[in-house]
């Protein structure tokens, strides 16, 4: 049985990832971005932090957190599978995606705050990693957030939103191959 593990571990690990194809962007599909291009009333406040199996915690101190639209090209995007830590920070081939992104960078809590933002549903994730030694620790934490004009909306981005599903961005635990990282990999953001 042993052997069978061994060889089934083998295989798996020789099987070709292809990187992601973005599907071609409508117009249609930019201009769902209109109504997130404009300021608004809205907060989004939070924390965002891991936990170490030895217990310490590790917040996303300098990290950027990104706030991203719910749009039918976020929604792609959000889904979509990913197999190496760098492509984590990939964005689709839209300009509308990019110019409605918002990015801030978390203080040295892991604290960060978005201000002026138009009601709907938002894509809101930062990645906290750590390196004990060679190897890279730790992973994305995001969920799906709602703002309403006026409203504050206080999240915390830890532990129970780092799973894959829907809800929730994907782990990563970097002991599988890929490009190499050199420091920490961050979000691409609008200028």
């Amino acid at each position: 049985m042993k052997h069978f593990w061994v060889a089934f571990v083998v295989l798996v690990g020789c099987v070709a990832v292809r990187p992601y194809v973005w599907r071609k962007m409508s117009t249609d599909q930019e201009s769902e971005y209109a109504p997130y291009m404009k300021s608004g009333s809205g907060t989004v406040i939070g924390q965002a932090f891991l936990q170490r199996r030895d217990g310490i915690t590790v917040r996303a101190a300098g990290r950027i957190v990104t706030l991203d639209p719910a749009t039918s090209i976020g929604q792609e995007w959000w889904d979509r599978p990913v197999h190496f830590v760098h492509e984590y920070f990939d964005v689709p081939p839209s300009y509308a995606f990019l110019s409605a992104r918002r990015c801030v960078r978390a203080d040295a809590d892991g604290n960060f705050r978005f201000e002026e933002i138009p009601s709907g549903m938002y894509y809101l994730q930062t990645s906290v990693t750590w390196q004990p030694g060679r190897t890279r620790q730790g992973g994305m934490v995001g969920k799906v957030v709602e703002v309403r004009g006026g409203e504050v909306v206080s999240v915390v981005l830890g532990p129970a939103a780092y799973r894959i599903d829907r809800e929730n961005l994907r782990p990563f635990f970097v002991t599988r191959s890929g490009p190499p990282l050199s420091g920490n990999p961050e979000p691409v953001c609008p200028k």
